[in-house]
Formats: C-alpha cells, structure tokens, sequence
C-alpha cells in the first residue's frame, strides 16, 4: 500500500512529464509502424530497400520534412505516404501545442507566483515592508553582478511584483505568492537549499493575522 501511495503521489507529482513521455512513445511507435508498413510494399519496387531507409523515410514523411531522397514507388507504398503525411500534422500538432500549453501554464504560474523554485544558494526574503524594498534597492546597487537570485514570500498584487521586477530588471527576481508561515509555500520556495533567510515584518496583505505573530511563528 505503501508502493502504491508512493507511485501515485510520483505520478501526480510529474504528471506532464509522464504525458510527455507517452506521445514520444506514441510517435516512436507510429514511425516504427510506417517503417514495417512501407517495406512490406516497396522491396524490390523502389529505392527503400532496407530497414534503415525505411526508418528514416517514416520519420522524415511524418515530420513533413520531405527531404526526397527516399519515396515509395508502388500505389499502396504512396497511400502509406499520404496517410502518413496527415498523420504528421496531427501527431506533430497535437505534440507542439501540449509543449507551448506547458510552456505558457508555466510561464503564467511564475508571474503568479504560484510556481516552485528550484534554485540554490538564493537569498530569500519573507515578509514585505518598505525595508524589503531598501535591501533590494541597495543589492541592485552592488558592484558584484554574481549576486544570487532573489526569491520574495509575500502576498503582493500580481501587477505590483511586475512592476518591481521590471524595476529591478539586472536582478533575478522571482516571486512566491503566500504566507510564509506555511510550510508548503516555504517548500515552493525551496528554503532547505537557501543561502540567506530574512524574515520581515509582513505588510503585503492587510486584514489578515497580525503580522508579528506570523513573524514569530
């Protein structure tokens, strides 16, 4: 049961990587296919003569590349071809509009700040006041450009992290949307790997728990 639990939280945990996986599976298996197919007709009729050529024929007919050094000759060999061809634009379609879907969910979660850091060694700063901005201002005017990258835990608007962000445009600013006293927001922060942890007096969410008591705990 335990296995069991373990697995699916894995599952859960990469499930893109899990459906990325399964269309180049899904595309593999279909040029396999093509290649088996194409040389049951064409041996002996056109110049796919071997596996390789047939491999390599399925590949570039069902990517559309159509580079033209290998075709089938035979009828049945160029209604594989045009299967295939529609095919490509299906498969290929279908698998670059689930790439750009990842791309731009990730993207839009970031901006959120609903996204997971990764990184290491980064100078993490909980809580939002005026003096989180100072400490900013005067990293920003180090010499040393080889600062890490900076990680907020506040609860400020989506435009207003933009706007820092655009303002502070020669620091690696990334922003993690929540209260920092909860130990999930701090695991999206990844704050095991971090540097440097500032704690500040929190006022980027007015009406919610005072502000010292969040501090302390």
């Amino acid at each position: 049961m335990n296995f069991r639990n373990k697995l699916s939280q894995f599952a859960n945990q990469h499930r893109d990587l899990i459906q990325l996986s399964k269309k180049i599976w899904v595309i593999i298996l279909v040029i396999l296919f093509g290649a088996v197919a194409i040389l049951q007709v064409e041996p002996g009729h056109g110049n796919i003569s071997n596996f390789f050529d047939a491999i390599w024929w399925s590949l570039v007919t069902i990517t559309t590349v159509g580079y033209g050094d290998l075709y089938p000759e035979t009828f049945w060999g160029r209604i594989i071809g045009i299967v295939f061809i529609f095919m490509g634009f299906i498969i290929f379609s279908t698998f670059t509009a689930f790439i750009a879907s990842n791309f731009i969910d990730k993207k839009i979660k970031e901006r959120k700040g609903l996204g997971k850091v990764k990184l290491k060694n980064h100078f993490l700063i909980c809580g939002w006041n005026s003096s989180s901005r100072k400490i900013i201002e005067f990293l920003n005017k180090v010499q040393d450009r080889n600062l890490p990258s900076i990680v907020l835990i506040n609860e400020l608007d989506e435009d207003e992290m933009s706007a820092m962000r655009n303002h502070f445009s020669s620091l690696d600013i990334r922003f993690i949307r929540g209260d920092f006293t909860n130990q999930e927001i701090l695991n999206r922060a990844n704050i095991k790997e971090a540097e440097q942890i500032i704690l500040m007096y929190d006022t980027s969410k007015p009406n919610s728990t005072p502000s010292d008591e969040r501090t302390i705990i």
